[in-house]
């Protein structure tokens, strides 16, 4: 170690000679300063120079589930250029690869432009969708093509969405006009604010036929099956539930069977007050659009509850985020007049999975076991959050799930583990004989009033959960990657 600090001293020193007047750096007589002696030390300098720990250019980011999200008012020199001819690259070493991307498009009020439109559910138009004209079966801001674009081509715009994966960055290229010769060259840096890990990416846009797409389709989504699929897990989904995710599998095995909604609301009506317990057949609704990108999937669904007599809550739009690691999957808590305090759950049942264990982890660092795997894990990072995993031998979900600003004064939202019987006193809803496992959360009086949509992070992995899976779960929301954006232009290509 400290040959190595004592040769980057003397590159650091060298450079400041090197940065000097060249009169100053003629090799003068006396000891150590034979030219033989300054020859030896530029060896010394070349050979640091070749070491791969000291590239500061090099690919070092470890963040495999993170995507890279960043709007077009970002990357101002490609607004207005083509989608179809936008490619973004990363180099290994001097090797260019093309990687995959998507760019999510979205119109002049803000709304996505959805690449599938499923609509609004009628009966009569479902028998014979040709005698119904598609305007009326879909709301007014929901569009398959941006209004910013002109007639026949698809612009890049300020409030459209660029997508691709951290993990398929690559090192920093200095001959950028040789390996990349496009009209506009962007450079993408993207820094991890824990560990202060780097990586890069090259967005281009190219005036003539640019190259190939990438292979690699992360995502895959079939819509006749209500399926969608990434290269370690894939699920079924329902048309009209929020949170309903069946058979959910990783490489293949099945982990869990069904994530299930219970709830329970107080309402007030004058001086008749009651509680009405709902579980997802309560809960309707209907997918207004998706986006089928190769790095994400956007689903929209819009939902109410049916409660009491002809008492409804009015609908609410829930968005889902699935990437190839992990789900950002929707929860609503509702609290319209004549709802005075809500309850909802997100629960699965632990004798219908092959589950062997579920931990919850507390913010103080410790966790609860529920399982026959022995312990690994007695105390763990302290997060000001908690989470549960659902483990098993072939892999792991890690979930967590936090309040918005907007009513985390006014509810609380923590893991929960009933062993069966009636969980009621728990949670405060009946969950059956069964042991179930999830999260349960609770609206206090005085909540504000509003459809309050929560998102639970779902952070999956082929391995068996290890310690610190719940710090990437954690930083995915709370220590993002920042971005630095550079524009090449042939003025910089010029220059030596």
């Amino acid at each position: 170690m400290n040959v190595f600090i004592r040769g980057c001293w003397q590159l650091s020193h060298w450079k400041k000679q090197l940065d000097r007047k060249p009169h100053k750096l003629r090799p003068r007589s006396g000891p150590g300063c034979h030219p033989c002696a300054l020859a030896a030390s530029l060896v010394f300098i070349s050979a640091l120079l070749a070491l791969p720990c000291l590239q500061a250019d090099s690919m070092s980011l470890l963040r495999v589930a993170d995507p890279v999200i960043i709007t077009g008012q970002e990357l101002e020199p490609v607004l207005g250029s083509e989608i179809r001819k936008i490619r973004v690259f990363a180099f290994d070493g001097g090797k260019r690869r093309v990687i995959p991307f998507q760019i999510d498009e979205r119109d002049s009020a803000g709304n996505w432009v959805w690449d599938r439109v499923i609509g609004r559910p009628d009966t009569t138009f479902a028998e014979d969708p040709g005698h119904a004209p598609p305007q009326m079966m879909l709301q007014q801001h929901v569009h398959t093509r941006d209004d910013e674009d002109p007639a026949g081509s698809e612009r890049f715009d300020a409030n459209d969405m660029l997508v691709f994966l951290a993990r398929d960055m690559g090192d920093r290229h200095a001959d950028i006009a040789a390996d990349l010769p496009a009209d506009t060259v962007v450079e993408i840096e993207a820094v991890d604010p824990v560990d202060g890990a780097r990586g890069w990416a090259y967005l281009v846009s190219f005036t003539g036929d640019p190259p190939a797409f990438f292979s690699v389709r992360y995502m895959q989504h079939f819509r006749k099956q209500r399926r969608i699929q990434t290269p370690i897990y894939d699920f079924s989904y329902s048309d009209t539930c929020v949170a309903c995710l069946d058979d959910l599998r990783i490489n293949g095995f099945p982990i869990v069977d069904r994530i299930n909604i219970k709830g329970r609301v107080d309402i007030q009506l004058g001086f008749l007050k009651d509680s009405i317990e709902f579980g997802e057949e309560d809960i309707h609704g209907y997918i207004e659009g998706i986006i089928e990108g190769p790095v994400r999937i956007i689903k929209r669904n819009v939902l109410h509850l049916d409660m009491y007599l002809m008492l409804r809550t009015p609908d609410t739009v829930c968005e889902h985020f699935y990437y190839p690691d992990y789900a950002k999957v929707p929860l609503c808590l509702p609290i319209r007049f004549p709802v005075t305090r809500a309850t909802v759950l997100l629960l699965t049942k632990l004798n219908e999975s092959n589950i062997l264990r579920t931990l919850i982890g507390e913010m103080d660092g410790s966790v609860t076991r529920h399982g026959n795997i022995m312990d690994t894990c007695s105390s763990v990072h302290q997060l000001p959050i908690e989470w549960i995993v659902f483990d098993t031998e072939q892999g792991s979900v890690l979930s967590t799930l936090e309040l918005p600003r907007t009513i985390a004064a006014h509810a609380d939202a923590r893991p929960c583990l009933c062993e069966g019987g009636d969980g009621t006193d728990e949670v405060g809803v009946s969950t059956g004989s069964e042991p179930v496992a999830g999260f349960v959360v609770t609206s206090s009086r005085g909540c504000p009033a509003g459809a309050h949509v929560l998102h639970g992070t779902y952070l999956i992995s082929t391995s068996p959960y290890k310690q610190g899976d719940e710090v990437a779960a954690y930083n995915l929301s709370h220590e993002p990657l920042t971005f630095k954006v550079r524009q090449y232009t042939y003025l910089d290509f010029s220059q030596p």
